[in-house]
């Protein structure tokens, strides 16, 4: 789940969840929910941790939500997308 996506569900504002997560600096924390920074580890686990791991590092990249799925039927198969 996206960050956004998840303050907008808990009905809370970015600057809640910010603190929350340790982030004072607002614009920074707005990066992280718009996207256009990815969070540092340490603030990554404190995202995580803060929503209960509704928002996982995955979520801060543009990956397919079923990439494992994928890999592990290519695996299966014994077949790679890349071949």
């Amino acid at each position: 789940m996206k960050l956004a996506d998840w303050i907008r569900a808990q009905n809370l504002t970015l600057s809640e969840v910010g603190r929350a997560c340790g982030v004072d600096n607002h614009s920074n924390f707005r990066r992280y929910v718009t996207g256009k920074t990815i969070p540092r580890p340490e603030t990554m686990a404190r995202i995580v941790e803060v929503t209960g791991g509704a928002v996982q590092p995955n979520d801060f990249y543009d990956l397919p939500n079923n990439v494992g799925a994928i890999a592990k039927v290519e695996n299966d198969q014994g077949t790679h997308a890349d071949t």
